[in-house]
């Protein structure tokens, strides 16, 4: 795959992650329940300014009424799922699981699959915060980045007003080099 296929491929999974979640975001939609590993609010990922549109973009959606977002933080993990996994019910009532990895997503009617990701879909979602708990510790989260934005906005003036200094020492291109002046 060239790096131009490769682009357009990954512009095509963007497309079409985001046309999903807008049928979610959407009048009447689905109800959505999504587990959050802590480490994905804790993580910095594009910076302290990209977390908090994150964070604030979870806090909004999950005020939509068919959608809840639990965090299962890092001291409750006794249920580890090393992939990511959807667990659908249709309109009909049959049951589908899809999972992903890297390289592919693979789903699965087959009961026996179903079933076991379900009873560790269930172990994980008793280990995981309410979801009134979940949005505080979103919220908690959201102001440690914005606190962090702005300590490196602070840090940032800093450093320009130390090169304003540096550039006003130098003289005609040079250093100012101090030297004395002769007593009369």
């Amino acid at each position: 795959m060239t790096a131009s296929s490769a682009e357009l491929f990954g512009e095509e999974r963007v497309a079409a992650r985001l046309a999903r979640q807008e049928r979610f975001l959407s009048a009447g939609g689905p109800q959505l329940v999504v587990l959050l590993d802590e480490s994905a609010i804790r993580s910095v990922v594009g910076g302290p300014r990209v977390m908090m549109r994150q964070m604030q973009h979870l806090l909004r959606v999950a005020q939509r009424g068919n959608i809840v977002i639990q965090v299962v933080p890092f001291a409750a993990r006794a249920t580890i799922i090393n992939t990511s996994m959807v667990l659908l019910e249709m309109p009909d009532g049959q049951h589908l699981v899809y999972s992903e990895s890297l390289d592919r997503g693979s789903p699965s009617d087959d009961p026996t699959i179903v079933s076991g990701h379900r009873r560790r879909y269930d172990r994980l979602r008793g280990d995981a915060l309410t979801a009134g708990e979940s949005l505080a510790l979103i919220a908690e989260a959201l102001e440690g980045f914005r606190d962090d934005a702005e300590r490196a906005r602070r840090g940032q003036l800093a450093q320009e007003q130390l090169q304003r200094y540096e550039r006003r020492r130098l003289h005609r291109g040079g250093p100012r080099i101090p030297r004395p002046r002769p007593r009369t």
